[in-house]
């Protein structure tokens, strides 16, 4: 198993959720077998 951390900032709020949906969608799309998370402002960075 192998396991990443993707720090993702923007330059406003609205540009980040944008990003997000549509990142959100590309991993939903994915043919492998990947579990994912997405963690809006994480208190433990």
């Amino acid at each position: 198993m192998h396991r990443t951390h993707v720090l993702v900032e923007g330059s406003s709020r609205a540009a980040l959720q944008d990003f997000l949906v549509h990142w959100r969608g590309a991993l939903q799309q994915a043919k492998a077998r990947v579990r994912w998370a997405i963690d809006v402002d994480p208190t433990e960075f």
